[in-house]
């Protein structure tokens, strides 16, 4: 995952590279990605900065 600031206090672009595997079809893997990421997006615009 890369992350830069583009000099705006309050703005990142993320840039992330996933890698598929085999046990789980990419449909499967894809929704899974998605999810993390908007938990991953929640967190950031909440301010919880537990980790």
């Amino acid at each position: 995952m890369e992350a830069k600031d583009d000099n705006h206090p309050r703005h990142a672009t993320v840039t992330i590279t996933l890698d598929s595997e085999d046990s789980h079809s990419i449909e499967q893997q894809i929704s899974g990605w998605q999810s993390i990421l908007a938990n991953f997006r929640q967190c950031v615009e909440s301010g919880d900065n537990r980790g």
